[in-house]
C-alpha cells in the first residue's frame, strides 16, 4: 500500500501528516515553535523547521511503517524567505512573512512602478502591479521589498547568496539538494507575473536586482526528485522517496476542501477568515483591491478575500470577559468555546440590537478602512456577557457574509461553501453563519484541507491519480448547514443595521 507524507508548515506550527492510498489520514502529529521577535522583525532560525520537521517524521515513525511512503509534499505560507550560499547554507534566519522591516524599500518599489507605469500606459504603479502579479498593494511585507532591502542594508549577504528561497524552496532543497520555487507560492512575492506566468524580469531589472538569484520555477505536482541519501537517514525513511512541489497553504487547502471548482467557495474561519474562489480571467482582476492568486496551474487565478481578524476576535472576548469560565473550563476538560456558544444560543437572533464591528485590525475589502477597529453599538443596563457572546458570533457573521456578497458581485455562482477551520466546530456558530449568510454550509469529511490538499498534489506527482480534480472527490460532505427561511427577516434588519453602524463610524477611523 502506497502512503503519501505531507508537512503543512505553519507561522509557529508544522502539521505532519500520513494519508494512504485512499487519501484516508493516517496520522497526524503537529509541533510548534517560537517566533524571533524584535519590533518590526519577525525571524527564526531556519535550521527549525527542519529539526521541526525531523522529529516530527521520526517520532511517527515510531507507531506506523515508512517503508511504503513513496512521494512527500509540502504546503507552506507565502512571502517567508531565506538567502541561501551555493552550498545550500542559511546565510540568515528566515524573514518571516510577518516581518515588516521593508518599509523604506517598499516606497522605492513603489516608486518603480510608477515609472514603469507612466512608461507603459498604465494609469498608477499600483494598478500595474495589481495587474502584473494580482496583489493590491505594495508593503514591506512583500518579498520584493525584502529582496532589496538585503541589497541595501546587508549588501555582504546579498552578494554571498547563490538563491533566496521561500520556505517551500528551502525545504525541497533540504530534501533533495535542489533549488525550485513552485508557482503557487511566488503569487505573493510581487516579482513573478502571473498573467505571464514567469518572473517579472522587468520590475527586477528596475530596481537592478539580480534574478538569476532566484530558483528554477516548476509547476504544483510536479516531482522535483528523490530526497538525498542524508535526508533519507535523517528522517528515516526510504531513499526511494520522492518529493512534489505543493502550492502555497490557501491553494492547497482549497484543493483539499474542493474549493476550485465552479459554483463552490471554501471559506476558512481561525484566527483570520479567508476565502477562495476560481473565476476566469476576466472576472479575476476587475477590482484592484481583491488579492488575487495564481492556482495549481496555468490560467487558473483564485479571489482570495481576507480579513485578519476573526476568530481571533472571538478569542479576545474569551481571553478578556470571560478568563475565569476560560481558567474553570481548563480545569475540567470542558471546551470554552463550546460553553460560550451555548450561552449565545439563550440569546434571540439580532442579539436585541447589539452590533459588533469586527475589523479590529483594519480592512482593504469590502471597504478600503486600513485604520478601522472594533465597535460594540447597542449596549445597555441589561445587556448581559451572553449578548457580547451573541453579538461577537454574528458580527464574525456579518463580515462573512458581506465578502460572500462581494463575490457574488464578481459574478460568482455560490452553490455552497466549503467552511473549515476552528469557526466551523460549533454547530451553533455553523447555523448563526448560515443564516446570516444566507448560504448552505458544507463540512469536508476531512477538516486538514491543507494537508490533504498536498496529499493530493503528492499522489497526483508521482502518478498514482488521473488528475487533481478527480482526486478531490476524495472528501465528500459529512454534514450540510441549511439557512432557516425563518431567520431570513431578523438578520436581513441586523445586516441592515450592521452597514449603517459601520457607515457612521467610518470617519472616524
Amino acid at each position: 500500500m502506497s502512503k503519501y507524507m505531507t508537512f503543512d508548515v505553519g507561522t509557529t506550527a508544522i502539521k505532519t501528516c500520513i494519508f494512504d492510498e485512499n487519501l484516508r489520514m493516517l496520522a497526524k502529529c503537529t509541533d510548534e515553535y517560537d517566533l524571533i521577535t524584535e519590533g518590526s522583525h519577525v525571524e527564526l532560525c531556519p535550521e527549525t523547521y527542519w529539526q521541526t520537521m525531523r522529529n516530527a517524521v521520526r517520532r511517527i515513525g515510531e507507531s506506523h511503517d515508512l517503508s511504503d511512503v513513496k512521494s512527500i509534499c509540502l504546503t507552506t505560507q507565502g512571502e517567508t524567505m531565506i538567502p541561501v550560499d551555493k552550498g545550500g547554507n542559511a546565510l540568515s534566519n528566515a524573514l518571516v512573512w510577518l516581518d515588516d522591516r521593508a518599509g523604506k524599500e517598499a516606497f522605492e518599489v513603489s516608486a518603480a512602478l510608477e515609472r514603469m507605469a507612466q512608461k507603459s500606459g498604465m494609469p498608477s504603479g499600483q494598478k500595474f502591479l495589481f495587474e502584473t502579479t494580482g496583489l493590491p498593494e505594495m508593503n514591506g511585507y512583500v518579498p520584493v521589498a525584502k529582496f532589496l532591502w538585503f541589497k541595501n542594508e546587508r549588501p555582504e549577504i546579498y552578494e554571498k547568496t547563490s538563491k533566496f528561497l521561500l520556505l517551500e524552496d528551502y525545504l525541497i532543497m533540504r530534501l533533495t539538494g535542489k533549488m525550485v520555487s513552485e508557482k503557487s507560492l511566488l503569487t505573493s512575492t510581487a516579482w513573478f507575473d502571473i498573467r505571464r506566468d514567469r518572473y517579472w524580469s522587468e520590475l527586477l531589472c528596475e530596481l537592478s536586482l539580480n534574478e538569476e538569484k532566484l530558483p528554477e520555477t516548476v509547476e504544483c505536482g510536479s516531482v522535483i526528485g528523490g530526497v538525498t541519501a542524508d535526508a533519507a537517514t535523517e528522517l528515516g525513511i526510504p531513499s526511494s522517496v520522492r518529493v512534489v512541489a505543493g502550492a502555497m497553504d490557501q491553494i492547497a487547502a482549497a484543493i483539499g476542501g474542493g474549493g476550485l471548482r465552479n459554483g463552490v467557495v471554501t471559506a476558512t474561519v481561525g484566527t483570520a477568515m479567508v476565502m477562495t474562489s476560481a473565476v476566469p480571467e476576466e472576472n479575476a482582476f476587475k477590482d484592484d483591491l481583491m488579492t488575487v492568486y495564481r492556482g495549481y496551474k496555468k490560467g487558473q487565478y483564485v479571489l482570495l478575500p481576507f480579513t485578519s481578524t476573526a476568530g481571533v476576535v472571538f478569542k479576545w472576548l474569551k481571553d478578556t470577559v470571560f478568563a475565569a469560565d476560560a481558567a474553570e473550563c481548563k480545569k475540567t476538560g470542558e471546551s470554552i468555546y463550546d460553553r460560550l456558544c451555548n450561552m449565545a444560543a439563550t440569546v434571540p437572533a439580532g442579539a436585541y440590537g447589539v452590533t459588533l464591528i469586527p475589523y479590529f485590525c483594519g480592512t482593504s475589502r469590502p471597504r478600503n478602512l486600513p485604520g478601522s477597529k472594533g465597535v460594540f453599538f447597542g449596549l445597555d443596563l441589561g445587556s448581559g456577557r451572553e449578548v457580547l457572546v451573541r453579538a461577537t458570533l454574528e458580527g464574525i457573521g456579518n463580515m462573512i457574509r458581506e465578502n460572500l456578497d462581494m463575490l457574488r458581485d464578481f459574478g460568482v455562482r455560490i452553490e455552497n461553501v466549503q467552511f473549515f477551520g476552528g469557526g466551523s466546530k460549533n454547530a451553533v456558530w455553523n447555523q448563526i453563519i448560515a443564516d446570516i449568510s444566507d448560504a448552505k454550509l458544507v463540512k469536508p469529511a476531512e477538516e486538514e484541507c491543507g494537508s490533504l490538499g498536498a496529499a493530493i498534489l503528492a499522489k497526483y506527482g508521482v502518478g498514482d491519480c488521473d488528475s487533481i480534480e478527480s482526486a478531490q472527490d476524495c472528501n465528500p460532505a459529512v454534514s450540510e448547514i441549511i439557512p432557516d427561511p425563518a431567520m431570513r427577516e431578523i438578520y436581513d434588519a441586523a445586516y441592515d443595521r450592521y452597514q449603517k453602524l459601520f457607515d457612521a463610524v467610518e470617519v472616524l477611523f
